[in-house]
């Protein structure tokens, strides 16, 4: 398995609410949010959209 398809599993397993990590990572969270919205890999922009309903409907 190549390094990126091993960064794709991981940041495709984590949650996408900020709540599930402590508050010194909610800085880094959003810094994942903004890269992903314009990742070149479709799963990760479409994982990001996600993230961003949930906060709409939360």
């Amino acid at each position: 398995m190549t390094d990126l398809r091993l960064s794709h599993r991981v940041v495709l397993r984590l949650s996408t609410f900020s709540e599930a990590y402590p508050p010194r990572l909610h800085e880094l969270f959003e810094c994942t949010l903004a890269f992903a919205q314009v990742h070149p890999d479709q799963h990760i922009r479409r994982w990001v959209a996600t993230a961003a309903a949930a906060d709409d409907v939360a």
